[in-house]
This record gives C-alpha cells, structure tokens and sequence, in this order.
C-alpha cells in the first residue's frame, strides 16, 4: 500500500466522477456511490418507489444472480454494505478490509451497471418495504420527525414520506424501477467516493477501470434503461441541480396532515390508524390540534406504551446555500446544544433535570437555499416539566435575540464550532457526504479536505454583531412551528395554549 496521504480525482469512461482519498492510518477502505435523486423524484401515484430501488440493488447481478450470491460475496471478508434514502439523494456503501478493497469495487461495479432486477422479486421485496414502514411508524421520535416534516413543508414534496405508504409501495412495479434507473441513475448524477487505504494514485486508478469500465455503458442495465426511455421519448434529466426537476415541482402533497386539509381525516377517518401515515391524522379531532398564530403548535397524540413527551421546534432559515450562513447555523448549535457546556444542555438538564439530551440541527434543501432550524428533545411526560422545558428553551433563545453577546463568548462557541467541524470532517462519511454535496451543488468535485472546513472568511461571519441581526432574524416567536408528540390525555386544548404563551 502507498506510504503517503493523497486526494485524488478523475472520470470513467461514462463520465462518472471519482473521488479516491488515501488514508494510510485506516486498515480498512469505505467506497460510497452517490446518486442525486430521492424520494422528491418519485412519481405522485408511487410514493416511495426511490426507496423502493434502492432495495431492488441487493436482489442479484449477472455475476451474482441471487440476494444470497451478492451478500456472500462481501460477507466472506466481513465486509460491512447498506444503503440509504432522503429526500435529495441515494447512497450505496461498502465497507471492507483493506486487503480486500477491490472485492469491494467489484461488487459495486457489479450492483451499479449489472443489477437483475428480477420480476420475482419484486412481489416479496414490496411486503419488505411494508414491514419498515410498519415498524417505523411505531416508534414516537420517527411520528415526530415525520409529521412536523409533513406540516412545516406541507404543499411541497419535502412533506412526503420517504417510504412511501403501503398502498403505493404495492403497485411498484418492475416497468415504475426501470423508468426511475433511466431518468435519474445516469453519469451526470453520480458520485463515486472511496476511502481508506488504498495504493498509488494509479494503482488505484487502474483497479477502479478495470471494475467500472470493462463494459460499455450501453450494456449496463442504466444503459439500457435509459436507451429504453429515449425510444419512448422520455429524456434522461440532464443537470445535477433539482431546481429544474422533478417536473411537477410545486405540487400539492398528498396523505397530509388534517391541520391543512381536513377532507383527508374525514375520507380515512373510518380506516384507524393506518400504516404510514402520521397518528396524528386520526386519533383526534381536528380542534385538538389547533394553529396557533404565533407560535404555532400540533400535539401528535400517541397509544405508545412509554411515558416520554417528545418535543420539536423549528424556525425557517433562507439562503441556507451559502456557506456564511452555515458557518452561523453552526455557531448557533455550539452554543445552543455543543456540548456540556452549551446553554441548554446547562439549563434543562445540569441545573433542573428535565431532559437528558438537547439537541439542535439545520434541516435544510441547500440547493434550493431554504431550511429550518431545529431543536429537539424530550422529557417525562408531565404537564409541568413539558412546560418548564418551553420556557427555558424560550428564555435562551430570548437572550440571543435581546443584544449582543459579548466578544469573548463569541469566540469561544466559534472555535467550538471549527472544532466540531474539523472531527466532523475527519469521519470518513461524513468527509464523502460533505464532498457529494459539494459536487452536486457546485459541480466540483474537493481537491483538498480544507475546502470543506470553510473559510476564515466565513467564519468570520459569525461576530457579535451579526449573530444577533441573524438571531433576531430567525428566532422570531411569529414564525416558529412546534411539534409534540405524547399521551393522548396530555394533549388537550387549553394545555397546548398554555405551551403556546409559554414559548411567545
């Protein structure tokens, strides 16, 4: 293996960018492939299907014709292979023992261009999907995460579960995957990352080709979807950017929360709570769910057997897409939620005890520079400590909106945020997740790990001054959502009003 750290780049034949970082430290090598397209692209009628494809990968290749085959294949090494869904994108990841790092190429060369998806497969794999989201929906923290998602982005795809719902997961078929491959898994969509310790630059080069281009692209399944598309007049989508695609972008979400479209709980209101859909939609009458203006509150009731009350704010950012901004969002969550130290993990649990963890984070679609800045956490469900916890969260935000925070205090939490950005970087995934983006944002692919740690410049953003015209900005008691989830008994009107004033 080669003696030396380096960051190296270049194209296969197909176009398909490659990133190969050498990491002389690690015995192992983590190769991620990168597609820009998520649940936002899938189709209105098959929600969930992006997720859906992403399954169908691990179903066989022509060199391993079965599930069986391909797992085996890694699993004789120890070898560690997943693969994830969001909004925006899809991951593939293999994680392998160095001595075995080009098993791993091979592998997922063979699931990027030689997958089978096999027709029978497709029928077991749709009560698989069913069953994730069956156990999904039964955990509070995911009612939660998902609902507030469905009611601060309502009226747009962000609002749209990831999984899809059971009735449209099993009217995927074989034809809805191989549409998907031809519009969206194409070259100028992906990214290859590879990590770990790998030889020299062209050893390491020669091995990725040999894997990645010994066929041409016309004979790869992706190849073949998408000549199948262009003989049906159906064009690949031909820009990383999403601005311009999906096609039907805005377009009002379906299966939303009753908070906005009350015709939903009355047509399914006879069905109980239905798998993948929030519990909120059906468990209570609308008036027990009401908008407040100022701030405005859902309580998601729940029959969850635990007694924890679990609690979301969020405020919208704009111009989440510069990096000035994030470097402040960053800030923000030093101070806020950082560590031990930080202001709310002193106040809600050092001095009183009322939750365990507080955590803060920018929930943000950074190519269309819009985002939400988050505060989660939760305690035991007791009307007084759920207020407490309001109040407390609410005093702290106060205090960065009242003045300015001196110097000093700024620059402790700014080099607190460096710091956790810096060990951010240093996690191998993170480093690849944080380089895709780059890639798919601004269509250049790092050279150097610095370029993802920010400019002194933009840190130097986040002076007194400025943090507080940007607090006063968006910690702004009008505009913030709030999301609870809890006992049923728990959420009663006059209770979520007294919550309201509690965080005015």
């Amino acid at each position: 293996m080669a003696s030396r750290p380096y960051i190296h780049t270049f194209r296969l034949q197909n176009g398909i960018p490659v990133l190969c970082m050498n990491d002389v430290y690690r015995e192992s090598v983590l190769i991620n492939w990168f597609i820009n397209a998520g649940a936002l692209y899938d189709p209105i009628e098959r929600l969930g299907l992006a997720h859906f494809v992403e399954h169908m990968f691990f179903k066989g290749t022509t060199q391993y014709p079965t599930p069986r085959n391909l797992n085996l294949s890694l699993d004789q090494y120890g070898a560690y292979c997943n693969a994830h869904t969001t909004q925006e994108r899809t991951w593939y990841d293999i994680h392998i023992d160095s001595k075995h790092w080009e098993k791993g190429i091979e592998v997922i060369g063979q699931m990027m261009f030689h997958s089978l998806f096999p027709e029978d497969e497709i029928p077991p794999e749709r009560e698989v999907v069913v069953n994730e989201i069956e156990r999904d929906v039964e955990s509070p923290q995911y009612v939660l995460s998902q609902d507030s998602s469905a009611w601060v982005w309502y009226g747009t795809p962000y609002a749209r579960m990831i999984g899809g719902f059971p009735e449209t997961v099993r009217e995927i078929t074989r034809e809805d995957c191989i549409r998907f491959l031809g519009q969206y898994y194409q070259p100028h969509r992906m990214f290859l990352a590879i990590i770990g310790d790998l030889p020299s630059k062209s050893k390491a080069q020669a091995a990725i080709e040999k894997y990645l281009n010994r066929s041409s692209w016309n004979q790869t399944l992706l190849g073949k979807a998408q000549k199948e598309l262009a003989y049906l007049g159906v064009a690949a989508t031909s820009t990383t950017s999403i601005m311009d695609k999906p096609d039907w972008w805005p377009h009002s979400i379906v299966r939303s929360s009753p908070l906005h479209n009350k015709n939903h709980t009355k047509n399914h209101q006879d069905t109980g709570n239905r798998v993948g859909n929030p519990p909120c939609c059906f468990h209570q009458a609308t008036k027990d769910h009401p908008l407040f203006p100022g701030p405005s509150i859902q309580y998601i009731p729940h029959n969850y057997t635990e007694d924890q009350v679990y609690l979301q704010i969020e405020f919208p950012i704009a111009q989440t897409n510069q990096p000035k901004i994030l470097r402040a969002v960053e800030w923000f969550n030093a101070y806020l939620t950082g560590g031990m130290g930080s202001a709310l993990f002193v106040e809600l649990r050092e001095k009183r005890s009322l939750v365990y963890s507080v955590k803060s984070s920018l929930d943000a679609v950074l190519q269309l520079g819009v985002g939400s800045f988050m505060i989660k956490t939760s305690t035991s469900g007791d009307k007084k400590r759920l207020k407490d916890v309001c109040r407390m969260i609410r005093r702290e935000l106060k205090k960065l909106t009242a003045k300015p925070l001196d110097a000093k205090t700024v620059r402790f939490y700014r080099q607190m945020a460096q710091g956790s950005a810096t060990i951010e970087v240093a996690d191998p995934s993170r480093w690849m997740w944080k380089a895709a983006d780059l890639y798919f944002r601004e269509g250049q692919v790092p050279q150097k790990k610095e370029v993802l740690l920010g400019e002194e410049g933009e840190w130097a953003y986040c002076r007194p001054t400025k943090l507080h015209e940007l607090a006063q900005k968006w910690f702004n008691p009008e505009t913030c959502w709030v999301s609870i989830v809890g006992k049923k008994s728990l959420g009663t009107t006059p209770f979520v009003k007294q919550l309201a004033k509690q965080l005015s």
